[in-house]
């Protein structure tokens, strides 16, 4: 089992590298709550977890008297243009009824699940309690064989799986955990397998650090030798050799030498292989080959979907050569518009790769494999 956390803003600033270097492996993150409240710590906390090599999710804590598709909204509008193909599939926080009865309940959060599914293309995973489930809900085996299951059932090993599920997935033990880098108490969470096994969650290669172990480990060490690292026989433990030749390796291609491998770091390993598609890829190439094909208008649809609205707003600004304070600067810019009206003007290549240096990578490797879907 892989031991992991979940925090909000009830643990104040946090020491994500002292909660890396405590073996934490992953962690959850309250991102919003019911149509409008949003975590003030989220952003930090986020940002905070990728800058260490720790794998993370977002959750919104469900209010089932609440529009269920204004509540999805909240939490896309907070967390969609961040989330990465490294992370884990975010989680529906369903433990209250708010007096409604269990089928009006469960189908609430069946749309919520449903919108946000559809928006990122990820599954949600759902956090209940076992009580809230069997009295409450009468342990319905609704939504138990779509999603996976992470379960707070405190002081046991072997907690309880309510109808539908037929295992755990992630275990909330404790409330009252203590962990470096937090002060004060916090939830502790095991995962029901181990790092290989969580890798399958996810949509890329897991960021990996000194002191992970699997076969993913194994096949980062084959390609470190593939490049030359010269650090033997690839064993499945990121001990101190290994994460020297990362640093190595990062040096080599101009990446930040932290020993941590993120996306960056295994598409430049990956290079020669099928992965990293991106890093060939341009924006400025894009538009240059765009012919209105159909496919092409679809991964510029999803493009402007995945990135921040106030990014999209500066874009704007530098495409069409206007201030903050013109109408135009807020006007809606769609990227098959962009690319319809592209010239290869300075001003417009400049805007298209100052757009490109504020997407993550794995957003671009998405684009790219949409874009070349046909």
């Amino acid at each position: 089992m892989l031991k992991g956390i979940d925090v909000s803003e009830y643990q104040g600033d946090i020491n994500w590298k002292a909660v890396a270097d405590s073996g934490v492996t992953y962690c959850f993150v309250k991102a919003t709550e019911g149509v409008e409240s949003r975590d003030p710590m989220f952003a930090k906390n986020w940002a905070g977890l990728r800058s260490v090599g720790v794998i993370r999710s977002a959750y919104h804590f469900f209010i089932a008297s609440k529009d269920p598709k204004v509540q999805a909204k909240n939490f896309l509008d907070l967390t969609r243009s961040t989330w990465e193909t490294n992370d884990l599939p975010p989680v529906l926080d369903l433990e209250k009824s708010y007096g409604l009865d269990p089928d009006t309940v469960i189908n609430q959060a069946g749309i919520w699940l449903d919108t946000v599914e559809a928006s990122i293309g990820r599954r949600p995973i759902i956090y209940t309690y076992p009580n809230f489930w069997d009295a409450t809900l009468k342990n319905t085996p609704r939504l138990g064989a779509n999603y996976r299951l992470w379960i707070a059932h405190y002081e046991t090993n072997n907690p309880w799986v309510p109808g539908g599920w037929k295992s755990w997935t992630f275990h909330q033990y404790s409330e009252s955990g203590s962990v470096p880098g937090i002060s004060g108490a916090c939830d502790m969470n095991n995962f029901n397998g181990d790092l290989d096994t969580l890798q399958t969650l996810l949509n890329s290669k897991a960021p990996l650090r000194q002191g992970r172990s699997g076969k993913i480990v194994a096949e980062l060490q084959t390609l470190l030798n593939a490049k030359g690292a010269n650090i033997g026989i690839a064993d499945g433990q990121f001990g101190p050799r290994t994460g020297q030749a990362v640093i190595n390796f990062q040096k080599s291609v101009g990446l930040l030498p932290d020993g941590i491998v993120g996306g960056r770091t295994w598409s430049a390993l990956m290079s020669n292989g099928t992965a990293a598609v991106a890093s060939v890829s341009t924006l400025v190439n894009v538009c240059k080959s765009y012919k209105s094909l159909a496919h092409q208008d679809k991964a510029l649809n999803w493009l402007n979907q995945a990135i921040a609205p106030a990014i999209m707003q500066t874009f704007a600004q530098e495409w069409r050569q206007v201030g903050p304070t013109s109408p135009m600067a807020t006007a809606t810019l769609l990227l098959t518009n962009v690319c319809k009206s592209y010239k290869a003007l300075p001003h417009q290549d400049k805007a298209l790769q100052d757009l490109q240096k504020q997407l993550p990578p794995q957003t671009m490797d998405q684009f790219i494999k949409l874009w070349r879907s046909a």
